[in-house]
């Protein structure tokens, strides 16, 4: 539902950090943008680890556990 929010409303990029992988509609199961039937496209963004880790003062200021799917 998320991600049709952001068809729907236009935007031009997404950036996130974490995927869903069970429910995510922009690096989870299904990459919406991409499906055949939608008529508006928008980039999506992935921030990588080596990026997060020059951004942060640590990596460990971000714990999410393994067994939530953020």
């Amino acid at each position: 539902m998320c991600t049709m929010a952001l068809v729907h409303s236009r935007v031009k990029e997404v950036f996130y950090i974490y995927s869903m992988t069970q429910t995510g509609g922009c690096g989870g199961r299904a990459c919406v943008p991409k499906l055949p039937t939608i008529n508006h496209r928008f980039n999506i963004w992935q921030f990588k680890q080596e990026v997060l880790s020059s951004l942060l003062p640590s990596s460990e200021d971000i714990v999410i556990p393994d067994t939530l799917d953020v």
